[in-house]
């Protein structure tokens, strides 16, 4: 998958995939997928987010916020009132793997297999987003890439 955004140098907008699912999230499920970090993005905003949905309300977001220092990225998760930042390693002009599960109420998030965050006492979701952000990166206004993924995968 290649989401590219749409807009300007300042204003890049974004794309997003939210998968039809009749039946919905089971109670207990994974989601887990590739993605590609450019090292000209480590100094840019080249955003990612997941978001976990009840109909039109968002129960869980995590948020790929870029930023890299030192080959690191930020993060942000929300939960209702909850809500926390942090850091994680990722490789640079190199697939990494993000892999997000809902067990027994926990949401459990990884990256390039560290465990980066934990949520407890979550309502389980019906549908969700993967929504990807590119803003201006580089030197070169026009070189933008959107953010590319693969080996998407769904499971209970």
């Amino acid at each position: 998958l290649d989401l590219p955004a749409h807009g300007s140098h300042f204003d890049a907008g974004t794309s997003a995939i939210e998968p039809v699912m009749e039946a919905g999230l089971p109670e207990e499920f994974s989601i887990e997928f590739d993605f590609y970090m450019y090292a000209q993005n480590f100094d840019a905003n080249n955003e990612f987010w997941i978001s976990l949905r009840d109909g039109d309300d968002e129960v869980f977001n995590f948020n790929h916020a870029t930023g890299a220092i030192n080959g690191r990225c930020s993060y942000a998760c929300k939960y209702g009132e909850q809500s926390f930042t942090g850091f994680y390693p990722v490789k640079s002009d190199d697939w990494n793997k993000l892999a997000l599960s809902l067990r027994g109420g926990t949401i459990l998030v990884y990256v390039n297999g560290a465990k980066v965050a934990t949520v407890q006492n979550v309502k389980a979701p019906k549908t969700f987003r993967l929504i990807s952000e590119q803003r201006y990166v580089g030197n070169d206004r026009f070189n933008l890439r959107g953010t590319q993924f693969k080996d998407f995968t769904i499971a209970r």
